[in-house]
Order: C-alpha cells, then sequence, then structure tokens
C-alpha cells in the first residue's frame, strides 16, 4: 500500500467501543431474552451453507489460473461490480461467458456461483436482508482479495485469512462484519496502516492468532 493512500484514522478506538456496545447482549436483573425467530435462524443458515460454495469457486478460479492471475483478477473485479451493483444479470454473464470462453467447466461452474448468494434474475432491492448482507460481504471480500492479488501476489493468504477468521466467528458474526468494514476503510477511505491495525488489534484484543495474521500480509 502506498504513502499516498495514507492519512490518519484516529477514531478506531471510538468506533470499537461503539460496534461492541451495539453488538453485546442487554439482560437487565433476571430478564430473560425473547426467543429468536426460528424462521429467520432456518433463513440465515440456508443462506450461509450457499455462501461458502461460493468462496469454493473463487478458490477453484484462482488455483485453475495460477500461471494467469490476469484472469482470475478479472474474475474478481467482474463479480465485485455485479455483487456492489455496478452492472446487471445480463452484462455480468456476457463477460463471464467472454473470459472462460475457452474453459467450459469454469463457465459451468459460474452457473452454481451465480445463484449460490440468490438467484441473479432477482432485483437486489428484492432481496431478503440478510441475503443482501452476504452479497455485500462477498464484495467486500472479492474486491480486497483483488487488491491484495494485483499489489503483492497474496491473494492466497488474504482469502484463507479471511476464511479463517468468518469460520471463528462463525456465531458471532459481528466481528467478521467489523474486519470487513475495517478493510473497506483501508481500501477506499485515506485510513492509513498504522490506524487499520490498531483497529484490527481492537477488534481481536483476546485474539493474538487474529491480531498476527493480519498483521503478516500488510505492506
Amino acid at each position: 500500500m502506498s504513502e499516498q493512500q495514507m492519512s490518519t484514522g484516529q477514531e478506531a478506538e471510538a468506533q470499537y467501543s461503539d460496534f461492541q456496545s451495539a453488538s453485546a447482549p442487554a439482560y437487565h436483573g433476571s430478564a430473560v431474552p425473547e426467543p429468536e425467530d426460528k424462521t429467520l435462524i432456518g433463513q440465515h443458515s440456508s443462506i450461509e451453507s450457499n455462501f461458502d460454495p461460493a468462496m469454493r469457486y473463487l478458490d477453484k478460479i484462482r488455483t485453475r489460473y495460477i500461471t494467469r492471475p490476469n484472469v482470475y483478477n478479472q474474475f474478481l473485479e467482474i463479480m465485485k461490480d455485479f455483487y456492489l451493483g455496478k452492472s446487471n444479470v445480463v452484462s455480468t454473464v456476457a463477460q463471464v461467458n467472454l473470459l472462460f470462453e475457452d474453459d467450459e467447466e469454469s463457465k459451468q461452474g459460474f452457473e452454481g456461483f451465480k445463484n449460490a448468494l440468490g438467484p441473479m434474475s432477482r432485483e437486489s432491492v428484492a432481496l431478503d436482508p440478510m441475503e443482501q448482507d452476504m452479497r455485500r460481504q462477498l464484495a467486500l471480500q472479492t474486491s480486497f482479495i483483488h487488491q491484495q492479488s494485483s499489489q503483492n501476489s497474496n491473494a492466497e493468504f488474504a482469502l484463507d485469512y479471511l476464511e479463517r477468521v468468518r469460520n471463528k466467528y462463525i456465531t458471532q458474526p459481528g466481528v467478521y462484519d467489523e474486519l470487513l468494514k475495517i478493510l473497506k476503510d483501508f481500501k477506499v477511505t485515506d485510513s492509513d496502516t498504522s490506524s487499520t491495525v490498531a483497529r484490527v488489534n481492537m477488534l481481536f484484543k483476546e485474539d493474538e492468532e487474529s491480531r498476527r495474521g493480519f498483521e503478516a500480509f500488510l505492506p
């Protein structure tokens, strides 16, 4: 990451405190929390189970084109634009088919990938909020992985690290969401490296493994 991308980010601790306050359960006295809506739990489990195949497909494409990283990077860019709403279904499918013009297996695999987080034919405004969130997460992941790959050919480690954190905090999704937010701020705002590391250290203050893992692939 060049120095020109870096400025200050002194709100890290305050942002983390706000995050902790918002995500921590508030039980008062002997009050018992209301039972969770089992329908919503089932919906979330279904969406979550579809998220893993999508990430596995990304990894498969990365491995398949390990000697042609430009193809993998182009695919990440195409999918990032789709999940961020910058391109529609028709143009996305056309771009992927052109990219994998001589690769029938990857084209067929894309059929499963494109539906993993909900049918592409549905407008984003009609998506369930949880589906929107999963698409947002994938967009952030593809964006960050693409950035890492372009800068230092370390996309494999970035992907593995994000996957490890997501699995580690599967019962605390707010932690993973906050990590994605930190990475997004680092990429699209003037957050510098030191303030980004400070935010991650605060997020993982009781998790040395995740702290060290994050620092390992920073420039």
